[in-house]
């Protein structure tokens, strides 16, 4: 069973690496103008959520299923040996289920706050790492470092206060278990004394609900874990599901069999995604016969490059 579901997790993880990495680079151009998409933030990402995914599948699930499994068998034990007693201790357990629901909806938020802190952390070391040469020659490695803590300050915080939920919850279950056992003791001590039921039975049905709580902690303890799968699964398939502008896989469309190498340029007005206030171009008129040689001269951010660039649909 442990190997069934550790290698099902891990092609899960594999196959998740590959279509991701094959969906960034499906993307449009301007869509890597947008900060979110630095190389650091998609390289964390590729590194870190298709891995988180597991928390959610592969032996996870394994200790789900047993736990379930465990929990099934115990109570239909116990209700043949004693039903009543039984169903008194069952009405504990919603509020244990509660406590885990409420970890997990909370350790939900902060997960998805901390993955969006860690892909900022890690666009901020990789243009450091790529530019290590400039920031040397200026002598603004402080700068850099202090700018990376800052950003590591955010899952800190965040840490604490899951550290309060979770101690929250962990104390509420752990009361609600003690009074499960003082209820199940004395109403066990009524059954045996005022309906004859044997005391065995009422350990039996005890031992048995207390095996089915110890495999409901079990299940639960993996809460922080599928709150980041969660997560992770989200922002994946939101990766996946995202049809970019311009398709470099897609073999639709015109082709041309009598390609002359004329090109024009007929009023043509552009803005980037990421900066729609500024106009680049703003009317280009120009035509360029084959053979034909053209040059563009202006200022830094006239046009130049992104003429030439919109040629090659970046």
């Amino acid at each position: 069973r442990g190997y069934a579901f550790s290698k099902s997790g891990e092609l899960l993880t594999r196959r998740l690496r590959r279509l991701g990495f094959h969906a960034m680079l499906g993307q449009e151009i301007g869509w890597f103008d947008d900060h979110r998409n630095s190389p650091g933030a998609l390289t964390t990402r590729l590194a870190t959520d298709a891995s988180q995914v597991q928390g959610a599948t592969g032996s996870q699930i394994g200790m789900i299923v047993n736990s379930l499994t465990n929990i099934g068998v115990a109570v239909l034990m116990s209700f043949y040996f004693s039903w009543k007693l039984t169903l008194l201790i069952l009405c504990f357990l919603p509020f244990i289920a509660l406590s885990g629901g409420f970890q997990a909806k909370m350790l939900t938020g902060f997960a998805k706050q901390d993955k969006e802190a860690m892909e900022v952390a890690g666009r901020i070391s990789g243009e450091a790492l790529n530019n290590i040469r400039t920031i040397a020659g200026l002598g603004k490695e402080k700068i850099f470092v202090d700018m990376y803590e800052a950003q590591l300050d955010g899952p800190y915080q965040a840490a604490l206060k899951k550290a309060k939920v979770y101690g929250a919850c962990y104390g509420f279950a752990q009361c609600v278990i003690f009074l499960t056992n003082s209820a199940s003791y004395r109403f066990g001590g009524y059954l045996v004394q005022q309906e004859g039921l044997h005391f065995s039975l009422v350990f039996r049905v005890i031992s048995a609900i207390v095996t089915s709580g110890t495999a409901l902690g079990k299940a639960s303890s993996y809460t922080p874990d599928y709150a980041k799968a969660k997560i992770s699964a989200a922002r994946f398939f939101q990766l996946l599901d995202r049809v970019p502008q311009i398709s470099v896989y897609s073999d639709t469309g015109d082709k041309w069999d009598n390609f002359q190498g004329n090109i024009e340029f007929i009023d043509c007005k552009f803005t980037y995604p990421t900066r729609p206030d500024i106009q680049v171009l703003n009317g280009l008129n120009v035509s360029v016969k084959p053979g034909q040689t053209l040059a563009f001269v202006g200022s830094s951010g006239c046009g130049k490059s992104t003429s030439v660039q919109l040629l090659e649909r970046f």
